[in-house]
């Protein structure tokens, strides 16, 4: 078995600009329900695992799904918007 050479490490948006994707699709999630997802939202979601980001999510916006159906719905518009990054 060869040797490992080199190893890249990649922080969210060093090889990808990821995060515009995943504010334009749970942006899209916010207004389908007529909420807003607001700075204040993002920053009590962010470097949380995805089951407690998705739990803060529809708790404080009110949005009528559970952490898991806002995630499945997440990651449907990621895989998407994905293509374009």
């Amino acid at each position: 078995m060869p040797n490992i050479t080199h190893v890249i490490w990649d922080l969210d948006g060093t090889l990808l600009d990821t995060e515009p994707p995943y504010m334009a699709a749970i942006g899209a999630i916010a207004a389908r329900y007529g909420q807003e997802f607001t700075v204040d939202v993002r920053e009590r979601m962010m470097g949380r695992p995805s089951p407690v980001a998705a739990r803060i999510f529809v708790e404080t916006l009110g949005i009528p799904l559970t952490p898991d159906q806002f995630l499945v719905e997440r990651d449907t518009a990621l895989a998407i918007l994905f293509r374009d990054c």
